[in-house]
This record gives structure tokens, sequence and C-alpha cells, in this order.
């Protein structure tokens, strides 16, 4: 269930961004390589959710590529040790670029 419930907060996020004046064309998407189907249980979950999220009229374009950590900031929801903290290295994340039409 936690699976299915993240899937939908990409799906809603992807399909608040595709309306009348914002057509999503694709998705660049780099994601970890731990999160694979020995940590969802099942095959291409990352992008296949953002494939079929609102992104074209027959399932969106999503290039990309698989990294083994990514740099970035505290991921939203977990607070950081300093409220300015340089970014860090991170796992098991899938960075995503949303590509709109305007």
């Amino acid at each position: 269930k936690r699976l299915e419930a993240r899937c939908a907060d990409i799906r809603s996020s992807l399909q608040r961004r595709a309306s009348a004046r914002r057509v999503v064309s694709g998705v660049v998407a780099f994601v970890c390589n731990g999160r694979g189907q020995q940590f969802y249980g099942e095959r291409d979950v990352d992008v296949t959710t953002l494939s079929t999220a609102g992104v074209g009229d027959e399932g969106g374009q999503v290039a990309g590529f698989f990294a083994g950590g990514e740099l970035g900031r505290c991921p939203a929801g977990e607070v950081p040790i300093e409220p300015h903290d340089p970014p860090q290295m991170l796992g098991f994340t899938c960075a995503a670029g949303v590509l709109v039409v305007t």
C-alpha cells in the first residue's frame, strides 16, 4: 500500500502541472540504482509511474539515467541538521524534471 500511495503522489503532482496552458511533454528522471526490483519488489516502478501520469495523450516520454547517489538538499519532510545545510549525498532517490510546453 505504501508503494501505491507514493505512485499516486507522483501522478497527482504531474497531473496538476498538465493543464490547458502547461502541457507536459516529457520527464527527465535521475534514479538511484538502488531503486529497482530489490527496492520495490517489481521492475520499472519509477519510470512507469512517471510515463503514465498524465504526460501526453499516449503516455509520456521519460529520459534519464541511473545514478549511484545524488547530490541535493535535505528532502522535503526531513529536518535539516542546520537551517542552511549545504547539499549532501543522498541515496535511494528519484529526481525528476517535468518538461512543459507553455
